[in-house]
């Protein structure tokens, strides 16, 4: 327990930008229009931060008048609902306010890496030099890219009403110019429990009322957790307004699939979705979900770069040289889908 919270402490630098003499933004305030970016409402961003959605309005009221130009739009109630949305300029500005963090935090040549976590591409990069990985969640690494911090993601995300993987999220997410796409590799993913509990789908997890350990915000295995719980509700004929409140631990967070393994492992939750990979390292059981498919996506600006160039190589020719439990290679591993 001691070496989970020892893991888990982080630093951080407060960056603040000023124009002529006045604070203009600073990381909350930032993190808030990054969210109004993701969920076109500023009162569910200053929910998501904690903080007072009066407070936050009285605070970019000042920034407006300061700068003298607007960097929200906000249209209230009617027929379509109310909305809230970044400026271009206030999309500039929060891009300028990641660049100026980043020139602050990193040393010149560093690589960022933001995205999902999976244990494969973490041992490839680990300890490698000027190397930086963040495991924010498969959205979460899009958002970094799209704010101009992000080198690379690592992305496992499926897109339901199309059937298709990673490529649906890049235009959402204004990457279309930005990008290039390498394809990854799949990995399985299930149930993973201690073993003699075996745990078969969602709605066993609800109806015997079993701990869950759940995954991050933004992260593709959470948007996973949270379609197979409206699955679980209707199945069951309840409303699927909020299913996650049925859900025991739904809030019990953790950042990568080995967290997960680790919670289960140590008797904190009774049942989480990581992968078989990770159940095997850990000696849990498994049963599995689905094949999804991990993905690179890459700035355009930081495609030449050596450790992109020795990635894809590494990907094409060397990736799965030795078998790995739950993994498997695809015909376009190594290869650019994208544009």
């Amino acid at each position: 327990m001691e070496d989970d919270i020892l893991e888990s402490l982080t630093v951080s630098k407060e960056v603040k930008i000023y124009y002529k003499g006045k604070v203009v933004l600073d990381s909350k305030i930032a993190k808030v229009l990054e969210e109004v970016e993701r969920k076109g409402s500023l009162l569910a961003a200053c929910k998501s931060q904690g903080l007072s959605y009066s407070g936050v309005w009285k605070r970019i009221s000042e920034i407006e008048d300061t700068l003298g130009r607007k960097i929200l739009i906000a249209q209230r109630g009617g027929t379509g609902g109310g909305w809230t949305a970044l400026t271009d300029f206030g999309r500039k500005l929060l891009i300028k306010y990641y660049e100026l963090t980043e020139e602050h935090h990193h040393r010149a040549g560093d690589f960022l890496i933001y995205g999902g976590h999976d244990p494969l591409f973490e041992e490839h990069v680990k300890g490698k030099g000027g190397i930086k990985a963040y495991w924010v969640g498969s959205l979460g690494g899009l958002s970094y890219l799209m704010m101009g911090q992000a080198d690379m993601a690592g992305v496992g995300l499926f897109d339901p009403s199309s059937g298709r993987c990673t490529l649906p999220f890049i235009e959402r997410f204004w990457l279309s110019d930005d990008v290039v796409v390498v394809r990854g590799y799949q990995r399985e993913v299930g149930f993973v429990y201690r073993k003699g509990a075996e745990v078969k789908s969602m709605a066993e997890v609800l109806e015997k009322g079993l701990r869950f350990v759940n995954r991050i915000r933004g992260s593709g295995t959470r948007l996973l957790v949270d379609r197979l719980l409206r699955e679980a509700t209707l199945l069951k004929g309840e409303s699927c307004d909020a299913p996650w409140l049925k859900l025991k631990g739904y809030d019990q967070e953790v950042k990568t699939h080995i967290g997960v393994a680790k919670k289960v492992a140590r008797g904190d939750a009774d049942v989480g979705i990581s992968l078989r990979y990770v159940a095997e390292a850990y000696g849990l059981g498994f049963t599995p979900i689905t094949w999804e498919v991990f993905d690179f996506v890459i700035a355009k600006r930081s495609f030449r770069k050596p450790f992109v160039q020795k990635f894809i190589r590494f990907l094409s020719d060397n990736l799965l040289e030795s078998p790995k439990l739950g993994y498997r290679r695809l015909k376009e591993t190594g290869s650019i889908i994208y544009p």
